[in-house]
């Protein structure tokens, strides 16, 4: 039967929130006190858990990562949850920083944020797959979550935040499902170039039961994604807005 222990306590190393064989971020040497770069330490842990290990980021703790950091193939990499009292954060504290998510990887249960000044939030690339739940995006300046050439992707009750785009689909992202997600947009802070979902030349995408925040820009779809398939692509929202012009 399951032990069930406190997230936080990192005396334990290699039982966390239940599950026999994960392992803590701390134990690789990553601080999490916001200030200290955590990438080589975060980078060893994420790598550590390729082919089905479970990597764990322990609740109150904030991780910068100035550089990108990549969840290698099939790797979990689970938070305490996604609500920022008591979330473990990602902060992204340089421009070009950014996390790549690979085949079959899942990120789950933790806040990244990018502060305004880091441009991408989670990008999969190329992947197949790769999944998302309970996470949220906050403040990049140009998207919170890219699917760029990926297919067959779940992403679930996860919340683009102050992002210039929430949702980013390209070249190809084919068979992406967005469950319960959310594009929240409060500040208004990129006026009229928000989009909460940004479709370009990619099919087969869904949002089911997603609330847009995003006053009348809500879905902006690429001149390569209307010209190939648009009728393969199936949005239904609990809040729908119309367009603008």
């Amino acid at each position: 039967m399951p032990r069930f222990v406190d997230v936080t306590d990192t005396s334990i190393a290699r039982t966390v929130l239940g599950v026999e064989g994960s392992v803590s971020v701390t134990q690789y040497g990553a601080v999490g006190d916001g200030v200290t770069d955590d990438t080589a330490a975060l980078q060893a842990a994420f790598d550590a858990a390729e082919n089905g290990g479970v990597v764990v980021l322990p609740a109150g703790k904030t991780f910068a990562y100035p550089s990108q950091l990549t969840v290698p193939v099939g790797a979990v990499v689970q938070g305490p949850g996604r609500f920022w009292s008591t979330s473990a954060s990602l902060v992204a504290t340089h421009a070009s920083a950014f996390i790549e998510l690979n085949r079959f990887a899942h990120l789950r249960d933790v806040t990244i944020d990018g502060g305004g000044v880091a441009e991408w939030g989670v990008m999969c690339t190329n992947s197949l797959k790769p999944a998302m739940s309970n996470v949220i995006a906050r403040e990049f300046s140009e998207a919170g979550f890219i699917f760029d050439a990926t297919q067959n992707s779940l992403i679930s009750d996860c919340i683009s935040h102050d992002c210039k785009v929430g949702f980013m689909f390209l070249n190809g992202a084919a068979n992406i499902d967005l469950v319960g997600c959310e594009d929240s947009n409060y500040g208004d802070v990129y006026g009229a170039d928000h989009r909460s979902i940004l479709f370009d030349n990619s099919t087969d995408s869904r949002t089911q039961g997603s609330v847009l925040y995003s006053g009348n820009r809500a879905i902006r779809f690429g001149a390569g994604f209307l010209s190939t398939a648009p009728q393969s692509t199936l949005l239904t929202f609990r809040t729908v807005v119309p367009l603008e012009g």
